[in-house]
């Protein structure tokens, strides 16, 4: 799914009745599985560390893309992407440069730089 909503129903709802809604991935993280996380978020939460993407500049570079179905021409770059459960190929997306976030355009120009984290 991209840009939707997901609605759910309920009938005869009391207030007296408790109400819990869940989502997401519950299972373990297993990187053979994964190879690039989970999911792709556009927000600045977003660390290619924790996709294993630190040392693969390439598909970095292309990850806000093909979060917005860009088509890829190369057999590698398609392979890759196609894998991805989150990935929707979508033949009208136009690059548009200022749709991209910061950290984005860092992705994007190699100029990205993984933190330290501090102990």
């Amino acid at each position: 799914m991209r840009d939707a909503v997901a609605q759910w129903t309920m009938y005869n709802y009391s207030s007296q009745s408790r109400l819990d809604i869940y989502s997401g991935i519950t299972a373990e993280y297993d990187p053979s599985l994964f190879p690039y996380g989970f999911s792709y978020d556009r927000s600045l939460v977003f660390e290619p560390r924790y996709a294993n993407l630190s040392g693969q500049p390439r598909i970095l570079r292309n990850m806000p893309y093909a979060h917005r179905g860009y088509v890829f021409k190369t057999k590698e770059m398609k392979k890759i992407f196609e894998k991805l459960w989150w990935y929707i190929p979508d033949s009208t997306y136009v690059p548009d440069m200022s749709d991209f976030t910061e950290r984005e355009l860092e992705y994007i120009n190699g100029t990205y730089k993984e933190k330290k984290e501090e102990r």
